[in-house]
């Protein structure tokens, strides 16, 4: 498998998150890339940096910020959503997507 990151992917990425980028985020976007670009297997849970809750620090020329992770978005091609929608109106396999739809119908 290639392990090769295309910058146009990391800059779509940065380009979500940071409108103004600056190279040390486009290396930091880089680096997560690469580190859930080694998962396993394409269904095994990606390793994510941080999580919710956690703290993460930003620094510009003059200080360093710190921020405490609130939310994590999901993204596909069509829609983006967090976890809270998962088994709500986001299902994780289309038998449950299926299964919810029926219901749905059955009340109607």
């Amino acid at each position: 498998m290639d392990e090769t990151i295309k910058k146009s992917e990391v800059l779509d990425i940065i380009a979500s998150f940071f409108p103004n980028a600056t190279e040390e985020q486009e290396d930091f976007c880089r680096a997560v890339w690469k580190r859930m670009k080694q998962c396993p297997a394409a269904n095994a849970e990606p390793v994510l940096p941080c999580k919710v809750g956690d703290k993460v620090y930003e620094r510009d020329a003059e200080r360093v910020y710190v921020s405490t992770i609130d939310n994590l978005i999901f993204e596909t091609e069509s829609i983006a959503f967090d976890e809270t929608a998962i088994g709500i109106s986001v299902f994780l396999t289309r038998a449950e997507a299926e299964e919810d739809l029926k219901r749905y119908r059955d009340k109607q």
